[in-house]
């Protein structure tokens, strides 16, 4: 028998969940354009940097990433349309380029932004659905979903209802994993197992679908949402004391923490449906928080998989959930890191032969650390750190 459903129907929020927690994403077309990777990932920190000192490098950074993207729209339809994009509807794909260009977009008040934005916004609800074969938050369908559904702008576009329909359906449509556990989900990476986390497993998907239900409330939605966080319920190691990878193996033996796959993501999932009303996996929400606070400080520093993700998710977690404590410990891990870092003479990030890595994106390098300091220590540390990093910066996106 199912739990009864919240109250639906509501606004399903203003679309700032960068990745859930935090800023998230990457890109494909274009040279790195979405909001993880290189150019997207340092368009959003110079945005969020714009927003607080009106800085006329960090606008010219801008203006440059909005050049990129029209120019590799330009390339898309003039080369295939958008019949060649069903694998690049997630964050790490375009539509991390859109919720970058929405955040500069509302940092500069510039209309040219926003219609940037929704022209490739629109490019991509044109995609055929069917076309769409990844489902995840990160690489797939989950990924458009989400900022369709809690971009204010992108409610507005036409036919919302309609796109917003069809991408859930096909969510739906590629639910093909039968597991163990009695449950039908998603095989989010092609490895014929369930896999857990935010970035690239079943919570992202769950997150996307509570996001429609929200604006869009029916009991078929709900279902398959709810089926997914009892399998990460599921998926939940009692002596490891977090949400184990199961990307490279079927056995729990390890764990990442970060946002594609570990306590982090998971908590910043749980504390996003709590803020959406869905409260029946707040227990769920405390085991993150506790498998994220007891953690040690990590080698790496990144926003993916270091403790960007944990300095993040305590930040969000302790100002949402008005536990002072969270918030504390999230500028104490900062501070360790910086202190590290002064002592080292850099941040630490993955190597740099690591596929598809950036030293400069939100996620794996520079733009996510600036925005870290920015959100946690104020403006002072974020000043510095663009002052530091500002010529890379600017040199990369342009």
């Amino acid at each position: 028998m199912r739990a009864a459903l919240p109250q639906a129907g509501q606004d399903a929020g203003d679309g700032d969940l960068r990745g859930a927690g935090g800023l998230a994403g990457g890109g494909a077309v274009g040279a790195n354009i979405g909001l993880g990777q290189a150019k997207g990932g340092i368009a959003a920190f110079a945005a969020e940097y714009a927003q607080a000192t009106q800085d006329p490098r960090a606008v010219q950074i801008l203006q440059d990433y909005r050049k990129k993207i029209r120019r590799a729209q330009h390339n898309i339809e003039t080369g295939g349309g958008a019949a060649q994009l069903g694998g690049l509807v997630g964050f790490t794909g375009l539509t991390g380029g859109v919720k970058t260009l929405l955040m500069a977009g509302r940092t500069l008040n510039e209309e040219a932004f926003v219609s940037t934005a929704l022209s490739l916004a629109e490019l991509l609800c044109s995609v055929p659905v069917d076309s769409i074969t990844a489902c995840d938050f990160y690489g797939g369908a989950a990924g458009l979903l989400y900022l369709l559904c809690t971009a204010p702008k992108l409610r507005a576009m036409p036919n919302h209802p309609q796109r917003t329909e069809a991408l859930c359906q096909r969510l739906l449509a590629l639910q093909t994993l039968d597991t163990k556990q009695g449950i039908r989900t998603w095989d989010t990476l092609g490895k014929q197992r369930p896999i857990s986390g935010l970035g690239h497993g079943i919570a992202g998907v769950g997150l996307a679908l509570a996001a429609a239900w929200r604006l869009y409330p029916s009991e078929e939605l709900y279902a398959a949402m709810r089926d997914a966080f009892l399998l990460e319920g599921q998926l939940y190691h009692d002596a490891m004391g977090t949400w184990p990878d199961f990307r490279d193996s079927s056995v729990p033996s390890g764990a990442m923490n970060g946002y594609c796959s570990g306590a982090p993501g998971m908590g910043a999932v749980y504390l996003r449906l709590h803020q959406l009303g869905i409260t029946e996996f707040d227990g769920d929400m405390e085991k993150a928080i506790r498998s994220v606070t007891a953690a040690p400080l990590m080698s790496r520093d990144h926003c993916c998989c270091g403790n960007g993700a944990t300095v993040e998710f305590l930040l969000d977690a302790g100002r949402a959930l008005n536990r002072p404590e969270l918030t504390e410990t999230a500028k104490e891990r900062l501070t360790a890191m910086v202190q590290r870092k002064a002592a080292k003479g850099q941040f630490t990030f993955l190597p740099a032969d690591y596929e598809n890595y950036s030293p400069f994106g939100l996620l794996n390098g520079i733009g996510g650390l600036g925005h870290l300091l920015l959100k946690a220590q104020g403006l002072a540390a974020g000043s510095l750190f663009f002052e530091k990093s500002c010529n890379k910066m600017a040199s990369c996106v342009y």
